[in-house]
């Protein structure tokens, strides 16, 4: 039997995936839920905690992979730009090709937060995921020697930014086209990559003397 906890997150995460974060109200979760009002300030003591405690169920995994996968890049050495890109991007893209409806809606989530960073994401950024994010810039700054880290790390927060953009409403594209579609996240994915590694593979812009 599934425990008060899960259920208050898993009808969080659901909302959040649907209407966003900001509209979701108490009332809102714990009725998805069908438990009591009081429940929520029970098990988590606040909405903010609750909020906290979806992104992290999903991210600490997420970040567990990436710093699998930047061990493996520091065994390799030699590691290129593009080793270090899909290292980052990889789980990303696993999770994008999820069936799961929780995580589906997490990555809706997810992708608006990209694009526009809550105050409970940035605090999470700089305290649990602070260092793996050092320990990516670092990796990319050996693979690109030529850039500043300024722009390395600019560069990663606008592929971020283009992967955020893409995953938060697909049918937007449509209004660029005279056909109306919903482009699966599959077929999708592949052509933010393309554009995400052609603009990290651009000459830098910052001369590294200045």
């Amino acid at each position: 039997m599934q425990s008060t906890k899960d259920k208050l997150l898993d009808a969080a995460e659901l909302l959040f995936g649907e209407h966003g974060v900001d509209n979701v109200s108490v009332r809102m979760i714990t009725s998805a839920a069908k438990v009591n009002l009081s429940a929520l300030g029970f098990h988590y003591g606040s909405r903010e905690n609750l909020i906290k405690a979806v992104f992290l169920r999903r991210l600490l995994p997420l970040s567990e992979q990436r710093r699998e996968n930047l061990r493996r890049l520091e065994v390799a050495r030699e590691a290129t730009m593009t080793d270090v890109l899909s290292a980052f991007l990889d789980p990303v893209l696993e999770l994008s090709r999820s069936q799961h409806l929780g995580e589906r809606a997490f990555l809706r989530t997810l992708s608006r937060t990209l694009i526009d960073p809550s105050p409970i994401y940035r605090e999470i950024l700089s305290n649990e995921l602070a260092g793996l994010m050092e320990g990516y810039l670092d990796a990319f700054q050996r693979a690109m020697p030529e850039f500043k880290r300024e722009e390395i790390g600019n560069r990663l927060d606008f592929a971020l930014g283009a992967i955020g953009h893409a995953l938060s409403d697909p049918g937007r594209r449509g209004a660029y086209s005279d056909e109306e579609f919903l482009a699966p996240v599959e077929r999708v994915m592949p052509q933010v990559l393309a554009f995400v590694l052609a603009g990290f593979k651009a000459p830098p812009v910052l001369a590294l003397n200045t």
